[in-house]
């Protein structure tokens, strides 16, 4: 059966949506329940979990979304289910053991650490992450969305709101809570496994191929590592030279911002699986339509929501019970990288899944090594407001050089003047929110309605102006 990249990418949209909504919610009941400070303390956590999480992976989420779809399509289901068994394994077993090195190096550590309790707590959470993101990824190698959405986006984060919840607010105590957000992470990990078996990734007895899968895992996993560097170096350092309660603003901030991307990270959830397919298959005209017709739609709504979220700043923050003006200030610089992110498109993935994975390997590290000079230098001189600019900073650099790069290889640039249907749309709703604006000072209920219906102008203004060609075959179908 056939599926449309409009189905797939619009099933992962709306779980995306459900999902970050509710990850979102994690940082307001914690701030919330127990403080700026509490929230300080499971971001800086979590920081550390995700990042032994990224280097326990090794790429190979990334590898079984590039091989599973040319396996099938050769119909060799042994090597679909080597590929599957190994990248699951090779995750969950090098978690545990990161988990091990990490309880045994912050144990000599843990007099510099104020908080380190928490951060014991969610190094169990390395191998049951990984082994979860590995899975839920692998899935849509068969060229499925669903399943991904039901563990990332509805399984993991409505079990963990739950048990977050009774931490915060029945129990009043960071660990319980940490504690419930780890269980969540190991009940993903279950219906991952469960719905690969249904998806028949174990169906034939495993044919390994370890060095062909290492040798693309490698060089992905230094750019997983470097991207994650670009992105959370901030809040290591941040850990270092600030308070945990400023660490919880900028949390906020950060959270927010990250709204930004949820067109984006729904686009990524398949696009690699299908890039790999048409670059495989030698169809590059495909592959750059596909490309620059899902850039233009994310662009317009990273922009959107950029503007909303500059427009009501106060109103947002006042969802975490935070309103320092530093807070603010790191919102809108932060919101401003998002944007200029999301709005390059999945160029990253396009480099990677077209041959020029080590490229993107250069970039990642080049950028990783200046994000970290920028926040060890800007967070001293402007503490969280540093913190968000060298971030901002760093974002914008790296997909600078993803769009020259992939404008010399693949003479691939996805921006065009049919833009502007998207702009004039833009610009009506930005009309709304600005004369609104006084009105929903402080409130956050109208804050919401009013975002609701600026977002309902922009679909009905690009409604009434019509679609291009490329957006009617968005983008045709897949096998």
């Amino acid at each position: 059966m056939k599926k449309s990249i409009l189905n797939l990418v619009s099933i992962a949209f709306f779980g995306s949506f459900i999902g970050r909504g509710l990850r979102y919610l994690f940082n307001v009941v914690i701030a919330r329940g127990l403080g700026a400070e509490a929230l300080g303390l499971f971001a800086f956590g979590m920081v550390i979990m995700k990042a032994g999480s990224v280097i326990a992976r090794f790429g190979l989420d990334t590898a079984t979304q590039k091989y599973i779809p040319i396996y099938r399509t050769n119909n060799e289901d042994a090597k679909v289910s080597g590929v599957t068994i190994f990248a699951l394994s090779f995750s969950f077993f090098l978690g545990l053991i990161l988990a091990i090195v990490g309880f045994i190096g912050l144990h000599f550590a843990q007099s510099r650490f104020s908080f380190h309790t928490e951060i014991f707590i969610f190094l169990i959470g390395i191998p049951l992450f990984a082994s979860m993101m590995t899975g839920q990824i692998a899935t849509t190698g068969f060229k499925e969305t669903q399943y991904s959405v039901y563990i990332r986006d509805i399984v993991q984060p409505v079990t963990g709101i739950l048990f977050i919840s009774i931490g915060a607010y029945y129990f009043g105590n960071v660990e319980v809570t940490i504690i419930g957000y780890v269980t969540s992470l190991g009940i993903g990990t279950l219906f991952a496994v469960y719905f690969l078996y249904r998806l028949g990734a174990f169906q034939a007895f495993p044919d390994l191929e370890i060095k062909k899968t290492l040798l693309f895992g490698g060089p992905v996993a230094i750019v997983a590592v470097a991207q994650y560097i670009v992105s959370w170096t901030d809040i290591l350092m941040l850990g270092y030279f600030v308070s945990p309660t400023n660490i919880g603003r900028y949390q906020a901030a950060y959270q927010t911002s990250l709204l930004l991307i949820i067109v984006l990270g729904a686009v990524n959830s398949i696009f690699p699986t299908v890039a790999s397919d048409l670059y495989s298959e030698g169809k590059m005209r495909e592959l750059e339509q596909m490309y620059s017709t899902v850039t233009k739609w994310i662009t317009y709504f990273s922009i959107l929501g950029l503007v909303f979220i500059i427009i009501y700043t106060s109103e947002i923050l006042l969802f975490f019970n935070i309103n320092a003006q530093s807070a603010q200030t790191a919102l809108i610089i932060l919101t401003v990288g998002q944007a200029i992110s999301a709005s390059t498109g999945p160029v990253g993935f396009l480099l990677t899944m077209s041959g020029y994975e080590r490229l993107e390997t250069i970039n990642t590290i080049t950028i990783a090594l200046l994000n970290i000079v920028l926040n060890f230098v800007l967070i001293q001189l402007y503490g969280i407001i540093g913190a968000a600019i060298a971030t901002g900073l760093s974002l914008l650099l790296l997909n600078l050089f993803r769009l020259t790069e992939i404008a010399l290889v693949h003479n691939i640039q996805p921006y065009n003047f049919q833009y502007w249907k998207g702009g004039f749309s833009i610009l009506i709703s930005t009309v709304f929110l600005l004369v609104i604006s006084p009105f929903a000072s402080g409130s956050l209920i109208l804050t919401a309605f009013v975002g609701s219906v600026a977002l309902v102008l922009f679909l009905i203004s690009t409604l009434l102006l019509g679609f291009s060609e490329q957006d009617r075959k968005l983008i045709k179908t897949v096998q």
